[in-house]
């Protein structure tokens, strides 16, 4: 048979450590089904949709909050203790800037505080008398004669009634009235060959400024409202060439007694306005005049020009006035 030989095995193969390899079975093996990813992907996919839950509940919150109006966090209380600090004008304001506080702001306490401010029910006059000693008792009994109505009150059914209904009298600033009258001139170079006679236009202006006390102060000029009302104000007060007096209201209408020299001036207004509540105006129903010997008012004839209708102007320099603070 020959001699004998014996073969070797072949090698077996090694794996190889080339990092290629793993990076393809990786590759194959990611395509395969895991189920913890497929954990992962459901864990997921829950916290998502309950994210889009809560932003959508978020949302409809929101979308509710903004139908309410903030301020219903606060009580009614707190808004009517507020408001009872404010003066007309800031109350107005408060009641036009959403529906609750339009409602809060028309409770009547606050009315009867403004009606309790501006009217009193006994009338008042100066504790130092503008008047001559022998003219002051000419008001006789004011309690008596000038006492306001309890009919008149009634008359307006609730205090918002009242104080936006009721005539009263403005205090920062002047009423003025304008007037004209004619008087003959003499004639001049330019007009003495002409037979059509000379007529002079005179203007002038009626200023009444009321004042808490119950005084009053009456100036008639030729000067413009713009030029005259500041000789009205209490830093010009030693520089005032009008003339002092009192005032009286009773219900809608005023009574003023006004010195000048040995006679006394009676006027009686009647307080009205182009709207109701304005107060703006004045209407002259009677003029009169008196000495220190005569018990009755002789009454004045209206000629014609003038000034029946005192308008009002409004000042507001004169809310910082001394004089008006001190009487106030």
């Amino acid at each position: 048979h020959g001699p004998r030989i014996l073969l070797k095995e072949p090698p077996k193969k090694q794996p190889l450590t080339d990092k290629t390899t793993p990076q393809k079975q990786t590759r194959k093996n990611s395509h395969e089904p895991s189920s913890s990813s497929n954990d992962n992907q459901t864990e997921q996919a829950k916290t998502h949709s309950n994210d889009n839950e809560n932003e959508d509940q978020l949302v409809e919150e929101v979308v509710e909050a903004l139908k309410e109006s903030p301020f219903d966090m606060f009580s009614d209380d707190l808004f009517v203790h507020a408001f009872l600090y404010l003066d007309p004008q800031s109350l107005a304001r408060c009641a036009q800037v959403c529906t609750v506080m339009n409602q809060l702001a028309q409770k009547q306490c606050y009315y009867k505080r403004f009606s309790l401010m501006t009217w009193t029910d006994n009338p008042t006059l100066p504790e130092f008398s503008v008047l001559p000693n022998n003219f002051r008792q000419i008001w006789g009994d004011i309690n008596a004669l000038y006492k306001v109505d309890r009919k008149y009150l009634k008359s307006f059914g609730s205090w918002k009634a009242m104080y936006t209904q009721r005539p009263h009298l403005r205090l920062r600033g002047c009423y003025v009235a304008k007037a004209q009258y004619t008087r003959t001139g003499a004639r001049d170079v330019l007009t003495h060959h002409s037979d059509a006679p000379v007529v002079h236009l005179v203007t002038y202006w009626r200023y009444i400024r009321f004042l808490k006390d119950g005084s009053a102060m009456v100036y008639t000029t030729e000067r413009k409202p713009s030029k005259a009302l500041k000789h009205m104000g209490y830093e010009n007060l030693s520089h005032f060439k009008g003339n002092f007096g009192e005032y009286v209201v009773h219900n809608d209408t005023v009574f003023v007694k006004v010195s000048m020299h040995d006679s006394l001036y009676e006027y009686e207004f009647r307080v009205g306005g182009f709207t109701p509540g304005a107060n703006n105006e004045l209407n002259l129903l009677f003029y009169g005049v008196r000495s220190t010997t005569e018990d009755d008012s002789l009454e004045l004839p209206l000629q014609t020009g003038y000034p029946r209708h005192f308008r009002f102007y409004d000042v507001e320099e004169f809310e910082n006035d001394s004089f008006f603070h001190a009487v106030i």
